[in-house]
């Protein structure tokens, strides 16, 4: 599924909460033109995604990555400020705390084209801290920029989600 995602939208995309930067290395070697990377910590930044990218994509591949880190409502402000915007947002286990859902849901106002999607796997539920798939799709429908459909679900001890979002049309509404 996502390799055909990147295949259709092979311009710019990028991976927030991108830690190890596992998928976007893997839409680099799907032949996506530009993949930039975002963490809030610089550290995983520069000794954990930037390893793995440098170790398995081609050097002349790497000069199309670009790494930003820092918080989602800060980041927010520069993609609107740089005017930044993304084909494919991937995104994955950063709906774990319903306190970061306002910054999480402005990145991806913010950072994406009209046209674009946004990939999301997530667990149902995060023990200790309260984020859920279904209180983050609560909160996207009471803002009305995006519809959602859960296209595959992960049975396990902890079942996971992954969800696809795109920019909601007037007639739209969330599935």
């Amino acid at each position: 599924m996502l390799r055909d995602i990147v295949v259709s939208l092979v311009q710019k995309h990028i991976k927030l909460g991108c830690g190890a930067g596992l998928p976007g290395v893997y839409c680099c070697s799907c032949g996506a033109k530009k993949v930039d990377f975002q963490d809030y910590n610089e550290e995983v930044l520069q000794l954990l995604t930037h390893t793995n990218v440098h170790k398995n994509i081609s050097e002349e591949t790497v000069t199309q990555c670009r790494y930003f880190s820092g918080d989602w409502c800060s980041f927010s402000q520069f993609l609107q400020h740089e005017k930044l915007r993304y084909d494919v947002i991937l995104t994955a286990e950063t709906i774990y705390s319903p306190k970061n859902y306002a910054c999480l849901h402005g990145v991806l106002c913010e950072a994406l084209m009209d046209n674009g999607i946004v990939v999301l796997a997530a667990k149902v539920y995060y023990f200790g801290v309260g984020g859920s798939v279904d209180g983050f799709l609560e909160y996207v429908k009471k803002q009305k920029q995006f519809t959602a459909e859960i296209v595959h679900t992960i049975q396990a001890a902890v079942p996971r989600n992954i969800i696809i979002f795109h920019r909601q049309r007037s007639s739209s509404i969330l599935k």
